[in-house]
């Protein structure tokens, strides 16, 4: 006769236990080693990865898109994003530049920074890139005013500087027709000669003059993309760089509203890498706490206790140390590996635990008392470890690689953990650390647990309200949503992260992009020709999109402007002689040096059509009235001289400048600065194009709205936005494949090792309401699916099969029909077992990555709505299937 798979695994076990408590020594011995070889390869062997990319599966079509783009452009990888504020646009982008260039002056440390617009291009060719209507509106200013910056750069001298003024003003019409520019010209004349008068000094700014509210508009935030010196898959490299980078900032000279800080995703990774590792830590610490006192209060033993705790630590260093050789490197999500080995680990140490005293308790000596234990719940912890780790392989296959990670951590956990409870655990138990009482001394009646008789008297009652219960859940499935957005998990105290989510909302600035690759750049023109026809497109960018547009429009203008600064105004030979009386805009006589000037009647009764001019006007009269009364007597022609010099001394280098600014022919994609050129064209033709969107990325759906949209056009589209939807669409494709592989093959093994229809679908009911259940909690709790817990609806199922598995082993064992199942040590272990394991999972939900959290507290919720669904449920079903409960009491030897 053939023996079943459940009595092959209770014989494994047993002769796993027998061999170890039969020597004590050896067994520890080779446990100890094997624990110190995996300790030395965990500290020599695990990473902290902070590379994004690579949770998502190199087979999805986005994948390959960006790790093409990354070989194409390698200027665009691991770079910080520095996001530069103040109050003053101008002042942003004045910290930028200082900020950008003391970077610079530290090659070794930064290789590459990259501030956008900033070039000897923009020097050269800026003009161009002026909208055209502010282009024209500057070509009119030098139109009205170049010829008397070409007058004043002939005769620098002050009687040209107001015969020149009075003739372009020229009568009423001329003054009221002034407008702003000219009235701020005579206001800083008058400021210069007011100055002059004070005995203080005021140049004339006359490129700022002829510039203002004319040049191109600054954003804030201002961004600048430095790439740090090391290997930037390591997490040190990046945190060291970060702190350098804001340490510089720190330094730079103050401004109203300055904030600098620093973001990305290699900054955002490394930051959140770093706090999660110093959070799991904290976290396994604290579980490992929680676990021990639960552990003490239900094994009343501090010898068996440490040897509980010793095995499950043995467990987590053997965890560990696979760890290391299978992945090599934590994420966000594996990093908490240690806290679900210390919740799920220690429970097979509880049932071992419960199995061995109850047997010491029956008068059974030390070794008999251990193989009985590993005969009897050995094959329960085996068949129990392999449902466990079910729930977290199922995910392997799935195309969500960093879950993927931790279904073999964990997983392989344990299996590893389920080896040490059968092997180190009954050898120190054998050494001596075994419970402190004599046998034949019960260590269970502390612990009778006395759950309300409904649960078995009124079978159909309680299946009708789990029955409700499931239905009502049912009904909240459709409400539980998937958050695609990986800001939402991630830590909102980080400096990065806050920077990240600020800088979304500016669309023109969005880091959040669509990316991909042309064999080309007219293949890349045609492409944007077809995005930019899409709704929700904000920009379609190729190299071609940074040249300027209608070049022959705008290099005409430069040459009127260019005509316009180099023609003097024609002044007759009276007008700039020695003696001269005009009689229109404004009045002066010449003498020498002596000047006077005053407004005409006609000008005085058109006042009120022209009152901002003729204040200007005005204020300049009454400057040079006060200058022409110390004419002669305090002030001579050297006094006035440098009076000139505020007047005209900045004025030919403020012309030069003006006329080296303006372009004298077309732009090419050869004058382009290369290190904006290689971010979009590679060296071998391939080009990048780049869409941004017109909406908030932050916005519930806009992400998966704009992925969609780019893709209907383009399909091989990849990039920072494609990838984060591309993940979100994996995870929840490997949700459903990873449920329906862990219902499967659980389904499978239940019936396999059950060989009964009857009691799968026993063992299965409290699995499927418990797990609506958690759904339903969820949803009312307003816990959204994410980029973390997204294992927990598989894992939930591999863990709650367990408790089921043993109640229903222990009911066919003896008790069948009989409501003292909740009485016995089996059901003190799932009790303390889920207890510990919520205990130890609880600790996750403090966490300040709201992803860990959100784990934590799923994980928490699920494991209670199991517990609950198998020891109310599971009984009641169980009753109304055996028939009801007989007044005796069994308890199998």
């Amino acid at each position: 006769m053939h023996e079943s798979p459940r009595s092959s695994m209770s014989r494994f076990a047993a002769s796993l236990v027998a061999a170890s408590s039969s020597h004590p020594r050896l067994a520890i011995l080779l446990c100890s080693l094997l624990t110190a070889a995996a300790l030395y390869v965990t500290l020599t062997g695990l990473e902290i990865d902070t590379d994004s990319d690579r949770i998502l599966s190199a087979d999805l079509r986005v994948r390959q898109t960006n790790i093409a783009l990354a070989e194409a452009f390698p200027e665009l990888q691991n770079n910080l994003v520095v996001m530069v504020e103040a109050a003053d646009p101008a002042d942003a982008r004045a910290a930028v530049e200082e900020l950008g260039s003391r970077l610079a002056q530290q090659p070794g440390r930064f290789p590459q920074v990259f501030l956008p617009g900033d070039a000897p291009y923009y020097d050269d060719f800026g003009l161009y890139h002026l909208e055209l209507a502010r282009l024209e509106e500057l070509a009119l200013r030098v139109e009205d005013f170049g010829p008397l910056l070409a007058t004043f750069a002939e005769r620098p001298e002050l009687p040209i500087l107001l015969a020149a003024l009075s003739q372009s003003i020229g009568g009423v019409e001329g003054l009221a027709a002034l407008g702003a520019d000219g009235q701020r010209i005579l206001d800083s004349v008058s400021l210069a000669v007011e100055s002059f008068n004070a005995g203080r000094s005021a140049p004339v700014a006359w490129e700022d003059l002829l510039f203002e509210d004319v040049a191109a508009e600054h954003s804030s935030p201002q961004l600048l993309f430095v790439r740090p010196a090391g290997n930037l898959d390591e997490m040190p490299p990046v945190l060291e760089a970060l702190a350098r980078v804001r340490g510089i900032a720190r330094e730079l000279e103050p401004r109203p509203g300055l904030r600098v800080r620093v973001t990305g995703d290699r900054a955002v990774h490394s930051e959140e890498m770093s706090l999660i590792a110093r959070e799991a830590l904290v976290a396994a610490a604290a579980s490992l706490v929680l676990v021990t006192l639960i552990l003490l209060y239900a094994l009343e033993s501090f010898r068996l206790l440490l040897a509980t705790l010793l095995t499950l630590l043995a467990g987590l260093a053997w965890t560990a140390g696979f760890a290391a050789i299978s992945v090599g490197q934590l994420n966000a999500l594996t990093s908490a590996f240690a806290v679900l080995y210390i919740g799920l680990g220690v429970d097979f140490g509880i049932h071992f635990a419960f199995g061995y005293l109850e047997q010491r308790g029956q008068g059974t000596s030390r070794v008999p008392a251990l193989r009985a234990a590993g005969g009897r719940v050995g094959g329960s912890l085996v068949l129990c470890a392999l449902t466990t780790a079910i729930g977290f392989y199922a995910f392997i296959p799935t195309d969500y690689t960093g879950v993927a990670d931790m279904g073999i951590i964990s997983g392989s956990g344990v299996l590893l953990g389920l080896l040490a409870t059968l092997t180190l655990l009954p050898a120190l138990i054998s050494a001596g650390l075994g419970e402190s009482r004599a046998p034949g001394t019960s260590h269970l009646h502390r612990f009778e647990i006395r759950l309300p008789r409904f649960s078995a008297r009124r079978p159909r009652s309680v299946c009708a309200v789990a029955a409700a219960v499931a239905l009502a859940s049912c009904a909240t499935l459709p409400m539980l949503r998937f958050d695609t957005n990986t800001l939402n998990v991630r830590d909102p105290r980080v400096e990065s992260v806050q920077a990240l989510k600020d800088l979304l909302y500016e669309s023109d600035l969005s880091v959040w992009t669509i990316e991909g690759l042309a064999p080309d750049l007219d293949a890349a023109s045609r492409l944007a020709v077809r995005l930019e026809a899409l709704d929700g497109i904000e920009a379609v960018r190729t190299a071609r999109s940074f040249l300027p547009d209608e070049q022959p429009t705008r290099l005409a203008i430069f040459d009127e402007m260019r005509a316009d600064l180099a023609t003097p105004v024609e002044l007759t030979r009276e007008e700039t002689g020695a003696g001269f009386e005009r009689t229109q805009a404004l009045e002066y006589t010449i003498e020498g040096y002596g000047v006077a000037l005053d407004l005409d009647a006609e000008l005085r009764a058109a006042a009120d059509d022209a009152a901002p001019s003729v204040a200007s006007a005005e204020r300049l009269r009454e400057a040079l009235q006060v200058l022409l009364a110390r004419l002669g007597d305090s002030i001579g022609p050297a006094d006035v001289a440098l009076l000139e010099a505020d007047l005209f001394g900045e004025l030919p280098a403020a012309r030069e400048g003006v006329l080296d600014t303006l372009p004298t022919r077309s732009v090419s994609l050869a004058d382009l600065p290369d290190e904006l050129l290689r971010r979009y064209l590679a060296a071998d033709g391939i080009a990048r194009v780049e869409v941004v969107s017109a909406t908030n990325l932050n916005e519930p759906g806009a992400l998966e709205a704009f992925s969609d949209l780019v893709h209907s056009a383009w399909p091989a589209a990849g990039g920072p936005a494609a990838g984060t939807v591309a993940l979100a669409r994996a995870i929840v494709g490997s949700l459903q494949q990873a449920l329906a592989t862990a219902v499967a093959v659980i389904t499978i093994l239940l019936f396999m090792l059950m060989r009964s229809v009857k009691y799968t679908l026993i063992a299965l009911t409290p699995l499927l309401i418990g797990t609506l259940a958690t759904a339903a909690v969820s949803v009312l709790a307003g816990i959204s699916l994410n980029f973390a817990n997204i294992i927990v609806l598989p894992l939930i199922l591999g863990i709650g099969v367990d408790s089921g598995i043993h109640l229903v082993h222990r009911h066919r064992a003896g008790l069948r029909g009989q409501e003292e199942l909740l009485n016995t040590s089996t059901a003190r272990a799932v009790l303390f077992s889920a207890l510990t394991t919520i205990g130890s999972f609880s600790t996750l939900a403090f966490s300040n990555h709201l992803g860990i959290a959100s784990l934590g507290q799923m994980l928490s919720l699920g494991i209670a709505m199991m517990l609950l669904a198998n020891v109310v449920v599971l009984p009641a079903i169980l009753a109304l299937v055996d028939g009801p409960p007989s007044a005796k009491i069994l308890e199998p030897s």
